[in-house]
């Protein structure tokens, strides 16, 4: 009997219903396996098929699979993509069949090829044992962020052309859907005009809602979407440039000061402590002047205790020195908090404008730490934070840390301090395990974590550790 009929034996007359966690994460890796066989079977079949087609015209593979196999012609069309993918790199075809790796991992490879031609594509399917070895221990999103690295490594200049490619497909649509009578809207931008797009509204939602939301803001895990389209509303109906100036007088669009000059920078900028092994940008939005919220506006968010708006556009990004300086290496770390790849080009033109602030320090070099002066966490804590990780701090949580809250270790009520060393970044799922749920957390210096369930089980993680973008 083969391994896999075996497992299937097994997978058969399991008893889901007494299956404790480990036993779970077992079944899962068995079905995996199976679905990995299944996968490498029908990407033989869909090959099959496809060769007896050259000598019978009459063979339509992809319909004879949908057919077949209760699919859709899409879901055809892809398995026969697979074959193709899988020809150039039968490693992987092999990792595939033991269920080491998934179809989503030989997808991602198919879209890496596809942007490669001559040379760069067959340096890149030529890497197939190390593929199949990277395939096998990571994920299908990690699998995909590597190969990008790879294209960008291969063909520096395939980036600047898709990057081209995708400034000329954006595209904004409105309609009324007939069901709720909402307003809907469906936009694509390229990615560095995006990602300025969410750091814009990221910062409005900070500014509005730090402190209080609104009165109808639903809980859970509508809350983030529900801010971030009040964010969207202000930012683009501008209601923030009616207040009255100093003068009695409320300003017009000529009242509103010319942007200064942005400063000549060096191509590369002058990192200061280029001993540290990684530095934060942070980018403000230069293009548009700072307006002030207007009162009515404060007092409809419930922030009348706030007297400016700050509406800067601030993206976080996490690099180390030497990918800035130098390029990509094997151990790169890159984070901009979004699942958005932008070329290394783009990097640096926003790290010639930036202010640059250290993980732990602000620009002053003045220490994030806010003991019990006050109860939130300061922007530069946040931004602190967010450099440090990536993510939820719960592990295998995949909410990103932009979308969490700091919580304190030591809640405040029991005289806990804001300081970083107190502060762990939670999404609003295990902000309330914690709160509401029964679950302890202590932090170690190395802020490494040990989580004591409500059932008595205790869970030690390591310290926070950034993906590197290569493996």
């Amino acid at each position: 009997m083969s391994a896999v009929a075996e497992r299937v034996a097994l997978l058969d007359v399991l008893d889901v219903g007494g299956l404790d966690r480990t036993g779970v994460q077992a079944a899962l890796a068995s079905l995996a396996q199976v679905h990995g066989w299944h996968d490498g079977l029908h990407v033989r079949l869909s090959r099959r098929l496809a060769q007896l087609a050259e000598d019978s015209p009459s063979i339509f593979p992809e319909a004879d699979i949908a057919a077949a196999s209760k699919t859709s012609r899409r879901a055809a069309g892809a398995s026969a993509r697979r074959a193709n993918t899988l020809d150039d790199v039968p490693g992987l075809e092999a990792a595939l069949g033991a269920g080491e790796c998934s179809a989503e991992h030989v997808d991602a490879l198919g879209r890496a090829l596809g942007r490669l031609h001559g040379e760069q594509r067959d340096q890149l399917s030529g890497q197939s044992t190390r593929l199949a070895e990277l395939a096998a221990r990571t994920t299908p999103e990690e699998f995909e962020r590597a190969l990008r690295r790879e294209v960008a490594r291969l063909d520096p200049a395939e980036a600047g052309q898709r990057a081209a490619r995708q400034r000329r497909a954006a595209r904004f649509r409105s309609w009324t859907d007939r069901d709720t009578g909402m307003v809907c809207f469906r936009g694509e931008l390229d990615p560095e005009t995006g990602l300025q797009v969410i750091s814009r509204i990221d910062a409005t939602v900070e500014a509005l809602f730090h402190r209080h939301v609104p009165e109808d803001c639903p809980d859970g895990d509508a809350k983030q979407d529900f801010l971030r389209a009040a964010a969207f509303t202000r930012l683009v109906l501008r209601r923030n440039t009616t207040r009255t100036a100093p003068t009695g007088k409320t300003p017009s669009a000529t009242d509103v000061p010319d942007v200064p000059d942005v400063p000549d920078v060096p191509d590369v900028p002058d990192v200061p402590g280029t001993d540290r092994p990684d530095t934060n940008v942070d980018v403000p939005d230069a293009l548009e002047p700072h307006v002030p919220g207007s009162d009515a506006d404060v007092a409809d968010a419930g922030l009348a205790d706030i007297d400016v708006l700050d509406n800067r556009c601030e993206m976080l990004v996490v690099i180390d020195l030497e990918t800035l300086l130098h390029g990509l290496h094997d151990r790169s770390i890159l984070d901009n908090g979004h699942d958005v790849d932008l070329p290394l080009e783009s990097y640096r033109r926003m790290a010639c404008k930036a202010a640059i602030i250290p993980v732990v320090l602000d620009s002053n070099g003045v220490c994030v730490d806010e003991g019990r002066e006050i109860r939130l966490a300061t922007r530069r804590q946040r931004r602190a934070l967010r450099a440090i990780y990536d993510t939820c701090g719960i592990p295998g949580c995949t909410v990103r840390s932009r979308h969490c809250e700091p919580h304190h270790i030591r809640w405040w009520r029991h005289w806990g301090r804001t300081d970083l060393n107190n502060l762990l970044p939670l999404c609003i799922k295990h902000h309330h395990a914690v709160h509401e749920g029964g679950w302890q957390l202590v932090m170690h210096p190395d802020r490494s974590l040990t989580i004591t369930y409500p059932d008595g089980t205790v869970q030690t993680t390591g310290p926070p550790r950034r993906k590197r973008v290569a493996a």
